[in-house]
């Protein structure tokens, strides 16, 4: 059966050329398919989060039960995916979460991680003895929204933080204008809250640039400041922090719903104030630097982290769609 394939900023055709997706598409093409561009009539389709462009190009030629959907995104970032009309357009919806899976009655599969990188420097002595926070700054009018906490903990100890990340400093015209354009999708989900519009214009002294290799930028801190997108997935962000041989200081999902070890960070809620407070003490407190560390260390170890393993979670994800295809 001949397969189109979406990107994942969900605007073209995917392109195969690295790993974990050069497995994804080896087992496509394992289990008797053709993975063909868009424009050449396929007969099924998987997208990659999803695009209405893409669709009205497909939904006549491709019956429901030969699309497939792949959720990337948290609903604040890519609340498309999550419309019931979007998702009754497709026989099976994937979450990477088990969360989404039961709310949404789909099927949910692991977030991958990349095992192959757990080769950290293990100087904490030459440790820079400060939070590094790498991540994007977005702006989105919803509830309970994570962006306007990473900008409120940066105006709350910021002397403590090193900023890395796309779209810091932006200056208050391009973040207006950044947030408006949120704002029909947030009252389209009714999660509209003004909390969001928090640090609009403001620039922060500690920011370093874009990270351009994460890994290697974390090797340089002792500790990490994780935020997830929402409270309900667990992305690579802490993954991330732990192979470099940090410690993680993580505000996002119950990591035990999850399978993660609550031990591997120190976990706070969304509370600027009590995370300032959690990270000048875990700065103080040598012991607990030592459990969390060793914790860390055990937890890369361990079965359950290999089963992450990006090549494994792809390969697997593309087996249940090709089964589910036939």
């Amino acid at each position: 059966m001949k397969i189109a394939i979406t990107s994942q900023d969900s605007q073209s055709d995917f392109v195969f050329d690295s790993e974990p997706w050069l497995s994804f598409a080896e087992e496509i093409r394992r289990n008797g398919h053709e993975i063909v561009k868009i424009d050449k009539k396929p007969e099924a389709v998987i997208f990659n989060n999803f695009s209405k462009s893409i669709y009205r190009k497909l939904s006549r030629q491709i019956p429901t039960n030969r699309r497939f959907l792949i959720v990337w995104e948290p609903p604040c970032n890519a609340p498309e995916n999550f419309k019931e009309k979007n998702r009754g357009r497709f026989s099976e919806v994937i979450f990477p979460s088990p969360i989404w899976k039961k709310r949404f009655n789909g099927l949910s599969f692991p977030w991958p991680q990349n095992t192959e990188t757990f080769n950290f420097k293990d100087n904490w002595s030459a440790r820079k003895d400060r939070f590094c926070l790498i991540q994007a700054n977005r702006w989105r009018f919803s509830k309970g929204d994570k962006y306007s906490l990473r900008r409120e903990i940066l105006s709350v100890c910021s002397d403590q933080i090193d900023l890395y990340g796309r779209d810091w400093n932006q200056g208050p015209i391009k973040d207006t204008l950044r947030l408006i354009k949120s704002l029909p999708d947030s009252i389209k989900e009714k999660s509209f809250s003004l909390k969001s519009a928090y640090g609009i214009g403001l620039k922060y002294q500690s920011y370093q640039g874009v990270a351009k290799d994460k890994i290697k930028v974390l090797e340089d801190y002792r500790y990490s400041l994780v935020i997830e997108n929402s409270d309900e997935y667990v992305s690579e962000k802490i993954v991330d922090a732990i192979l470099a041989g940090t410690i993680p200081v993580y505000v996002g999902a119950n990591l035990s719903h999850f399978g993660f070890p609550e031990n591997i960070a120190q976990i706070c809620s969304s509370k600027a104030v009590e995370i300032s407070k959690a990270m000048r003490e875990l700065q103080h407190n040598e012991t607990k630097q030592g459990e969390l560390l060793k914790n860390g260390r055990d937890f890369l170890k361990s079965d359950f982290f290999q089963s992450l393993n990006n090549r494994l979670v792809l390969t697997g994800l593309a087996l249940e769609i090709c089964q589910r295809i036939t």
